[in-house]
């Protein structure tokens, strides 16, 4: 892939290394990440390395039973697990704690 001519060569790379100072910074944060196809994803950043981020993503989980008492059915109860995911810098535009100000 080449870059424009008007672009720094070493764009990209000022890019990741800001985005790598950035998750040095807010490192067991609640943070959204701001990603190029438009996506924003929260969670909570767990580590970093030089060209990617490790991110705890929440997800939703429904209790699966449902308990009967005399005919009437229980709500059921709602749960939150994270999920490690992996983020590469070139797929990610902003990152900011969050709440952000």
């Amino acid at each position: 892939m080449s870059l424009p001519k008007d672009v720094p060569a070493s764009m990209p790379h000022d890019h990741q290394r800001s985005l790598h100072d950035l998750c040095r910074k807010y490192m067991h944060f609640h943070i959204v990440l701001k990603m190029k196809d438009g996506r924003s994803v929260h969670g909570i950043l767990e580590e970093a390395s030089r060209e990617e981020a490790s991110v705890l993503v929440p997800e939703d989980v429904m209790e699966e039973r449902q308990f009967y008492y005399s005919g009437y059915g229980y709500p059921r109860r709602r749960f939150r697990r994270f999920r490690r995911r992996t983020f590469p810098f070139i797929f990610i535009t902003a990152l900011y704690p969050f709440p952000y100000y």
